[in-house]
C-alpha cells in the first residue's frame, strides 16, 4: 500500500470513529510514513517564524486513539483530550541523517470544538542543528503560538472532512 492510501486508510478509520460515534472495539491505530519536500518544509516553517535548510523529510510514527476518550470529548462540555505520547522517527536530508522525538498532543474541547491545542513535542534526539530546530518547534509549541493553527486544522477534519468521507 502506498504512503497516501495508507494515510487515507487512517484517515478513514479515524472519521468512522468520529461520525458513526463507534465505542466498540478497540483502539483506532494505524502505522504511518508521511513525506515531505524540501519546499513544502520551508514553507511550514517560514509560517513560524524558523527556517528549513535540511531538505526533504520523511517520518514514521504509530497512531493509536482510544474510542472513548475521543466520543467523550467530543461529546461532554468540556473535555480535555490528553493523546497518548508516540515515537516519531525522522530521516532529514540529503544525508538522512535520524532524527527522533516523541509527541503527546493535548486538545482542549468545548461543545465537540477544538479551542486550544498542542503537539507536546518532547525527547527531541539526532543531529544537532535538525535537533536545535525541533527544539524551536517545541518552544513555540509550549508558547501556545500554534493553538490556533492546530485547532482550526482538527476542527475541520472533524466537522467537513470526516462527514464528506463517511456519507
Amino acid at each position: 500500500m502506498s504512503e497516501k492510501e495508507n494515510l487515507k486508510k487512517c484517515e478513514l478509520s479515524i472519521c468512522e470513529l468520529i461520525v458513526k460515534k463507534q465505542a466498540d472495539g478497540g483502539p483506532v491505530s494505524c502505522d504511518l510514513t508521511k513525506s515531505w519536500g524540501a519546499k513544502e518544509l520551508e514553507k511550514g516553517a517560514s509560517q513560524g517564524k524558523l527556517k528549513w535548510s535540511f531538505g526533504d523529510a520523511k517520518c514514521q510514527t504509530k497512531v493509536e486513539l482510544a474510542r472513548g476518550p475521543v466520543l467523550k470529548a467530543l461529546a461532554d462540555p468540556a473535555y480535555d483530550l490528553k493523546l497518548a505520547p508516540t515515537h516519531v522517527d525522522c530521516q532529514v536530508g540529503d544525508d538522512k541523517d535520524a532524527i527522533s522525538f516523541t509527541l503527546a498532543p493535548t486538545l482542549k474541547f468545548e461543545k465537540g470544538v477544538v479551542v486550544k491545542a498542542s503537539l507536546g513535542i518532547d525527547n527531541i534526539k539526532g543531529a544537532f542543528m535538525k535537533r536545535m530546530l525541533l527544539k524551536s518547534a517545541q518552544l513555540i509549541d509550549k508558547s501556545s503560538l500554534l493553538d490556533g493553527v492546530i485547532a482550526k486544522e482538527v476542527n475541520r477534519f472533524i466537522t467537513k472532512k470526516c462527514p464528506e468521507q463517511i456519507k
